[in-house]
C-alpha cells in the first residue's frame, strides 16, 4: 500500500522517505534525528545478524537510504 498522497499507485523503495516524514512528524521530531536513529538501530541489526552468519541485505546501504532521508 503506497503511503498518501500516493494512494492507488505501486508502492516502491523510495516511498520510505515518505513514511519517515510521516512517522517523524507523528513523533514530534526533525526527520534527520528520526533517520539518524533508524541508521543506527539498522547498523546494529545487521552487525549482529552478520556475526551469526546471517545475510540479510547487501543490495542498498544504509548511507544510501538515509541520506535520501535527509536530503529533501
Amino acid at each position: 500500500l503506497a503511503p498518501e498522497p500516493l494512494r492507488g499507485t505501486l508502492n516502491t523503495p523510495k516511498n520510505v522517505v515518505r513514511v519517515f516524514e510521516k512517522l517523524a512528524a507523528l513523533r514530534g521530531e526533525p526527520l534527520e534525528e528520526l533517520a539518524a536513529q533508524i541508521h543506527k538501530n539498522a547498523h546494529t541489526l545487521f552487525r549482529k545478524l552478520n556475526a551469526k552468519g546471517i545475510k540479510l541485505w547487501q543490495r542498498h546501504s544504509l548511507t544510501h537510504w538515509t541520506e535520501t532521508c535527509t536530503s529533501t
